[in-house]
């Protein structure tokens, strides 16, 4: 299958655009789980990845570097920063006239990663913009829940706290509609989007609705900027009326699986006894993020490439 040349969100992918990356992302896998795991999928291709958010996770910073390694690919990290210094289109046309081959972008404002890619002739992956989308991490919740239930089709999935400002499941989200999921949302009224019903997702005033008979259930992060925005009083009070627990998750079906979005504030989104728990997939989502990036590299920078790689 032919990629477009930028992965910018799910919302733009189409189902098989997307079942395609799932795809690959199976022998990715068996190659991350090899004794020596080394592939020539990105022999010969530079790739720079541009963090331009202070708080950006091990799990996102490290994930792509051993990705591109892991694939022999030549992978720089540059951290930038917003105020002051280059502009981004300066720094951006500078890394382009290196012939990177492929720059990975994560930035605090929405929309920086498709101002990039349409001024740049270097692939672009969207590793986190603003509010707007994280499409490789949704791709990993995807990931997960084909490789646990077996499919994706048909299946209800309940995406639970602060959805506004959670860019990972705004990308789960338009994924799981496109797949064929039913999607039910609930969470404090103030953290939910206002045009959710018109993605085709049904939005619960109460998250006991959005769990009842779930067949998966997705924590968002609660972010920092809903206390800041006033949207919520405090922790102590989300933990009281919107902590995933035992209780709350027996709501969902008896086989029903976890999973988040990010960093957990355990004890406050998730109770430390159901993360440790069967039914959470938190550490399956870490190793499955790794084969993920890896077949997103290696599809959307095949242009070119040292070898023909038969999938």
């Amino acid at each position: 299958m032919h990629m477009k040349k930028d992965l910018l969100g799910l919302r733009e992918m189409s189902a098989e655009e997307i079942k395609y990356i799932l795809q690959s992302a199976d022998t990715m896998r068996y190659i991350l789980r090899q004794p020596i795991k080394r592939a020539p999928h990105l022999l010969g291709k530079s790739i720079v990845e541009m963090i331009y958010e202070e708080d950006t996770s091990t799990r996102t910073r490290v994930s792509f570097s051993l990705a591109a390694k892991y694939m022999q690919g030549t992978i720089t990290v540059v951290s930038c920063k917003t105020d002051g210094g280059e502009r981004l289109i300066d720094t951006t046309h500078i890394i382009d006239e290196m012939s990177a081959d492929t720059i990975i972008l994560r930035h605090p404002m929405s929309g920086a990663v498709k101002f990039v890619a349409e001024n740049c002739r270097a692939c672009v992956i969207n590793a986190g913009d603003g509010f707007h989308e994280q499409p490789t991490e949704g791709l990993t919740d995807l990931f997960t829940i084909r490789e646990e239930k077996g499919h994706i089709e048909g299946l209800r999935v309940a995406v639970i706290g602060d959805v506004l400002h959670s860019r990972i499941v705004k990308s789960d989200i338009y994924g799981l509609v496109k797949l064929g999921a039913q999607v039910a949302v609930g969470g404090p009224a103030a953290l939910l989007p206002r045009n959710l019903e018109a993605l085709g997702v049904k939005s619960y005033p109460t998250i006991s609705q959005a769990l009842t008979g779930a067949d998966v259930v997705i924590v968002a992060r609660l972010k920092q900027e809903s206390i800041d925005e006033g949207r919520i009083p405090s922790r102590a009070e989300y933990k009281r009326f919107f902590c995933m627990d035992e209780a709350r998750m027996a709501l969902a079906k008896p086989d029903a699986i976890l999973l988040h979005s990010g960093t957990t504030y355990s004890g406050v989104e998730v109770s430390a006894g159901l993360l440790q728990s069967g039914r959470s997939m938190v550490s399956r989502q870490i190793e499955n993020g790794v084969a993920v990036k890896m077949a997103v590299l290696h599809q959307f920078s095949r242009k070119g490439t040292a070898y023909e790689i038969v999938d």
